[in-house]
């Protein structure tokens, strides 16, 4: 991959911010041939009918609130190492729906002073188009 999330230069529009973000998710998953299990509907697949707007951002949450139920009491909650658990979580932050514009100004002016400290490189933002 050849940016960085900080290089991402961020929409105020909340939903083609959101739209930005799952882009880079998905260019990042695609990056390591990331598979769901099968044992619900691909997010990555929902995620690009949202980003063509073939569905809209009620049938993602159904489908996180789906994803959510795989994690199973307090060992599953407590699981971080386990494939089925990390795609879960994986799954749902695919899925989630809120990216607020000031979050991501914070994050992304974060990102900007650290990348611009002495002796790292000075980074311009990029577009995901």
């Amino acid at each position: 991959m050849s940016f960085a999330y900080g290089e991402i230069v961020w929409p105020n529009d909340g939903r083609e911010a959101n739209i930005v973000l799952r882009k880079f998710m998905l260019i990042a998953l695609a990056a390591i041939n990331y598979t769901f299990p099968e044992d619900l509907p691909s997010p990555i697949n929902f995620v690009e009918k949202y980003i063509s707007r073939e569905i809209d951002q009620l049938e993602c949450r159904k489908l996180a609130a789906q994803w959510r139920i795989q994690i199973p009491g307090l060992e599953g909650v407590r699981d971080f190492h386990s494939r089925d658990a990390l795609s879960t979580r994986l799954a749902m932050l695919l899925l989630s729906d809120s990216v607020a514009r000031e979050r991501i100004v914070v994050l992304q002016n974060r990102n900007r002073k650290m990348l611009q400290a002495p002796g790292t490189l000075d980074l311009k933002p990029k577009r995901l188009d």
